[in-house]
């Protein structure tokens, strides 16, 4: 499983820097620490979608609800085992998440 991180002071400034950088230039690269400016992106719809292996219920369940709560679409999920053992993440606009679902269930189980 992945290792969990705090944000040192000022570090959010800085990934924050790293996301709109990216975004602008094109490039989509992404790290677990920024789940929430990620889903935040998918939710406002500058991102299709993103998809996780593995993620703790504390680092996407915020986010989950930011995308589902702005019409976009989360995988279902047994809440107790995800609060327990984490799970696969996956969230997207409406018009990719079938697509993006099928190709986690390839990448990730297959």
């Amino acid at each position: 499983h992945h290792r969990n991180r705090f944000f040192q002071s000022g570090e959010h400034q800085r990934h924050s820097k790293i996301i709109e950088h990216n975004f602008r230039s094109g490039r989509h690269v992404s790290q677990k620490c920024i789940w929430c400016a990620i889903d935040a992106y998918v939710a406002a719809g500058r991102l299709l979608g993103y998809v996780e292996e593995h993620m703790n219920a504390w680092d996407c369940l915020a986010g989950q609800l930011i995308v589902n709560e702005s019409g976009g679409r989360v995988e279902i999920q047994d809440a107790d085992e995800m609060i327990t053992h984490g799970g696969r993440v996956v969230v997207g606009s409406s018009g990719v998440f079938d697509q993006l679902k099928a190709m986690a269930d390839e990448a990730f189980e297959g």
